[in-house]
């Protein structure tokens, strides 16, 4: 599986190329405009693929999806680092759904590590890769119709949910996807609508479509959202705020935005809600 890993203006730190181990690395494309391409060949020894200059996120995006459809890839942000949680702080697993939502019955697991989590290591990322695989080949034993289209990892600085793996809850950084269902319904979905949030925005449509996504609660990622080049060099507060109201007017009944304001590194964004599982009842039906 094809690891992509889209970059602008980070030539010098490469946080996710470096947290692989080596065999991983050998399956990295890293994504590059044409200007920074002599860069990063001469610090990286992995493929390549080159976009335009001054296109964006979304955009170098969007030709990651169209190049893989039918494939199975993986897209990663250039500023991962990978973490295991404790198996102990699994609490349930699913065994079916009732009322759309997964059914979860309690067991317990033993601690299979020191402490609360640890770094990846090479066997850590092959489970991970081994897990996430088997979920995009075979899909879901209870639900053989709605096939899994993406894995995610969730952020190891929340708490753990108790779940190994979430149903149809978004994620944001690190994704795999099985580009055979995303090829079914590729021409159905505005892939450029958004400057930012385009991870939101396909999460969004795979649900409305039927497709499910998962999260992982075991395998989890850590990622500097602000720190320069990427799209810090041209996202600002309001952007993020026009942008991601575009969300809201286009899926009223899916997403939504509160009355609080959230302080980042670039200003005073707004808090913007989806409600994941509904979008999901809604194109399962």
């Amino acid at each position: 599986m094809k690891i992509y890993i889209p970059t602008y203006k980070r030539p010098n730190t490469q946080i996710t190329y470096n947290a692989l181990p080596d065999k991983y690395k050998d399956n990295v494309v890293m994504v590059v405009q044409r200007q920074e391409e002599s860069l990063y060949r001469e610090k990286y020894d992995c493929r390549f693929m080159i976009v335009d200059d001054d296109i964006g996120l979304t955009k170098t995006r969007t030709q990651i999806f169209e190049k893989n459809r039918g494939n199975k890839f993986c897209m990663i942000d250039d500023d991962v680092t990978f973490w295991r949680r404790n198996q102990k702080y699994v609490k349930q697993v699913q065994s079916g759904y009732v009322d759309f939502k997964p059914n979860m019955v309690d067991i317990t697991c033993e601690s299979d590590m020191d402490g609360s989590k640890r770094e990846m290591n090479e066997k850590d990322f092959d489970d991970m890769f081994e897990e996430f695989n088997d979920l995009l080949d075979n899909g879901d034993t209870y639900r053989p119709d709605q096939p899994i289209i993406q894995v995610s990892c969730r952020e190891q600085l929340k708490p753990p949910v108790g779940i190994r793996t979430s149903t149809n809850l978004a994620s944001y950084s690190c994704f795999f996807f099985n580009g055979v269902h995303i090829d079914k319904i590729f021409d159905d979905i505005d892939w450029n609508m958004t400057k930012v949030g385009q991870d939101s925005m396909w999460q969004l449509e795979f649900l409305l479509h039927g497709y499910q996504i998962r999260r992982s609660d075991i395998f989890c990622i850590n990622s500097l959202w602000w720190q320069e080049g990427g799209v810090a060099e041209y996202r600002d507060a309001k952007m993020f705020n026009d942008e991601h109201r575009k969300f809201i007017k286009k899926w009223p009944a899916y997403c939504y935005e509160t009355k609080n304001m959230v302080e980042r590194e670039v200003g005073e964004v707004i808090d913007i809600r989806y409600r994941w599982r509904k979008a999901f009842m809604h194109g399962s039906t």
